[in-house]
């Protein structure tokens, strides 16, 4: 990669971070020779958490509203909590809703359970803590099953979508790019992540893809609208690698203001049709039903996959989706 291909003029490389199997690695590597996965899908609230107040002109920032931490920290770690008795391996929580202060929580629970009961965590592999607004740019963490930080990941593409008195705004972050975290895990490959708009206007991921061949490519997002902004580009990521597989987590605060939509999320996996890979789109569906429960504890999706010849082939590789409340 040359440096004029990255993100921005001040933006570091991207660096690779090898996942640790700890004590129970001969579990996990056990584990990972099946060749299946469970894929957490955290929506987290559908109540308003954040504001987009202007700074001057067309720029925004993000604000998180009063109450949103007293009542949003307790619920993420009551979903992490879920998501990992459901013995999921990879979990995903979305844009935005994740600030400094839950993602500094979510590292430590996941440091005290794996100090007290690191049995409890034996199926866990990486959290996606989503992205917060930290210092004027919008920062998503990556930890490992025991909290440990595997990497930061800079939003890259600016948010302008928002429109306010006939203004298209634009999200005023500083920093686009600036770190990109790539995690390798033996017995599975490389996962790599894209912040919502960075999926919409691809060249950077996109070439991220091309040279590093990621298995997965988690996307947490916050948006109001899943097909027009992602279906396409991540068929296109899939079908010019023929193994990068999307999990696309939206924010369920997003979706409210219109008429209600079972769609929160999005799975791409790659597809061979004769001798062309293509991108075969799966929705990560929330259930009307279970949506009126919100306020009790919100759900997590828990979606299964299977990566073996025989399901890659027949384009199933995504084999069972669960919306599963906390209450």
């Amino acid at each position: 990669m040359e440096r004029k291909e990255l993100a921005a003029q001040n933006a570091e490389p991207p660096k690779v971070a090898c996942l640790w199997m700890g004590e129970d690695g001969g579990y996990r590597k056990e584990m990972l020779l099946e060749k299946r996965l469970k894929i957490a899908v955290i929506p987290l609230d559908r109540e308003p958490m954040i504001e987009f107040p202007i700074d001057e002109g067309t720029l925004f920032h993000v604000e998180y509203r009063e109450g949103y931490l007293e009542k949003c920290e307790g619920r993420a770690i009551q979903l992490l909590e879920l998501a990992i008795d459901m013995k999921a391996n990879i979990i995903v929580f979305p844009e935005f809703v994740c600030s400094q202060e839950i993602q500094s929580s979510i590292q430590r629970y996941l440091r005290q359970i794996y100090e007290e009961k690191p049995q409890r965590l034996r199926n866990l592999l990486v959290v996606l803590a989503g992205s917060a607004w930290t210092d004027n740019d919008n920062v998503a963490v990556m930890f490992s099953y025991d909290g440990r930080m595997l990497g930061k990941q800079y939003k890259t593409e600016r948010f302008s979508d928002l429109k306010k008195k006939g203004k298209e705004l634009i999200e005023n972050f500083q920093n686009p790019g600036k770190e990109t975290v790539i995690v390798e895990v033996e017995g599975l490959g490389k996962i790599a992540v894209g912040i919502c708009r960075d999926i919409c206007n691809q060249d950077y991921i996109k070439r991220l893809t091309e040279i590093f061949s990621p298995q997965l490519l988690l996307v947490p997002a916050w948006s109001s609208s899943l097909y027009r902004g992602f279906e396409n580009q991540l068929k296109e990521i899939t079908a010019y690698n023929h193994m990068t597989c999307s999990v696309l987590c939206n924010c369920c605060e997003a979706m409210e203001g219109q008429e209600f939509r079972e769609e929160i999320g999005m799975l791409v996996t790659p597809v061979k049709r004769g001798s062309v890979v293509e991108g075969k789109v799966c929705c990560i569906q929330r259930q009307k039903g279970n949506c009126r429960h919100c306020q009790k504890g919100g759900c997590i999706i828990l979606v299964h996959m299977c990566f073996r010849s025989s399901s890659v082939k027949r384009g199933r590789m995504v084999t069972k989706k669960k919306q599963i409340n906390c209450c």
